[in-house]
C-alpha cells in the first residue's frame, strides 16, 4: 500500500507541474513496434505485430453473440512476457489497445514502469488530465484503482488483495 501511495504522489506531482496533456494527434500506442490507433484494420494490426510479437486471440472467435474479439501480444523468446491487448469490433477494427507498462514486479520496477508511462505521455505532450480514485471490494476481493484520463489516454495504476494472501498490481496505458 505504501509503494502504491508514494507511486501515485509521484504521477500526481507530475501532472500538477504541467507536464502532460491530451494530444489527440497522438492518439496510438506502440507495441511490438506498431503504432497501433482506435479504427485500424485487424488484419494489418496483426500482420504487422506477428514480426516481433506472439499473438493469441484470448476467448472465442468473433460471432454474432461475442462481437468484440480481444487479441493479446507477448514478447518472442524464452519467458515471453504479455506486452498489451488489442480489442477488434465486429467490423474488424481497433476499439480498445492497451499496453502493459508493468505486472506484479518489486517496488523499483513498478516506480520505473510508472516513470516510463509518465515520460511517454509527456513526449507526447499530454498536459490537461483528469485524475480519479476507485475503491471496490467484491467476493473477497478488495481493489484500488487511480486513473489519469487525458484525452482519449488513460494510464491506470491499480493493486488488488484476495483470499489466501493474493495480491496483484498492474500500470496500464489505454487508448479508447
Amino acid at each position: 500500500m505504501k509503494k502504491l501511495v508514494a507511486f501515485v504522489c509521484l504521477i500526481v506531482g507530475v501532472l500538477a507541474a504541467g507536464y502532460l496533456s491530451a494530444d489527440s494527434g497522438n492518439d496510438f500506442i506502440d507495441l511490438c513496434g506498431v503504432s497501433i490507433g482506435l479504427g485500424m484494420e485487424q488484419d494489418a494490426v496483426l500482420e504487422q505485430a506477428r514480426h516481433k510479437c506472439i499473438a493469441t486471440r484470448d476467448g472465442p472467435p468473433r460471432s454474432p453473440q461475442a462481437g468484440v474479439e480481444i487479441w493479446k501480444l507477448f514478447t518472442k523468446g524464452r519467458g515471453s512476457e504479455e506486452v498489451g491487448a488489442v480489442s477488434f469490433d465486429g467490423y474488424e477494427k481497433v476499439i480498445v489497445v492497451t499496453r502493459n507498462w508493468f505486472a506484479d514486479a518489486e517496488s523499483i520496477d513498478m516506480a520505473e514502469s510508472i516513470y516510463f508511462a509518465v515520460s511517454a505521455f509527456v513526449a507526447e505532450g499530454r498536459n490537461d488530465c483528469e485524475v480519479s480514485a476507485e475503491h471496490f471490494s467484491r467476493n473477497g476481493f478488495t481493489g484500488k484503482i487511480t486513473r489519469f484520463t487525458c484525452g482519449r489516454k488513460e494510464l491506470v495504476v491499480s493493486s488488488g488483495r484476495g483470499p489466501q494472501a493474493y495480491a496483484s498490481s498492474s500500470v496500464t496505458e489505454n487508448l479508447r
